[in-house]
């Protein structure tokens, strides 16, 4: 919410990607909340998630990584969010060596609300139905 607020409030950003960032800002703002009401009241160490796709932020470190191992070792197919290719390779490789879910890099550069409404807008194309992001 505080995202479009913000880009609303910003002169130099044309009217349609304002749009576009706000779709955006909205995917990532219900994709939080989504993964939060899950974590706290629906994810059992059980739960499969085979068929799920799960789009981590940072998931090269942290919080980022052990989440999107925790989702690819319960089947979900994970899109591995990172500053570079680079640096979301190993993560990928991790989960298909596991043998456990699977997985796919993808770049997002968090400073910069254009890279994050392209990845976006490739992910609603390529995956109509994102269940968890985070």
């Amino acid at each position: 919410g505080l995202c479009a607020v913000w880009l609303w409030t910003r002169n130099q950003i044309s009217k349609a990607m304002k749009w576009k960032l706000s779709l955006a800002c909205f995917i990532v703002g219900m994709g939080i909340f989504t993964l939060f009401v899950d974590h706290l009241l629906l994810f059992h160490d059980n739960t499969d998630l085979t068929g799920k796709v799960a789009v981590i932020t940072g998931a090269n470190r942290g919080i980022g990584l052990a989440t999107a191992l925790a989702l690819a070792e319960r089947g979900a197919h994970v899109v591995v969010t990172c500053g570079s290719l680079a640096k979301c390779q190993p993560v990928v490789d991790q989960i298909a060596e596991s043998g456990k879910g699977s997985a796919r890099g993808a770049v997002l550069d968090l400073t910069s609300l254009e890279s994050a409404a392209n990845l976006a807008q490739e992910l609603v194309k390529e995956y109509p139905q994102i269940q968890m992001q985070g």
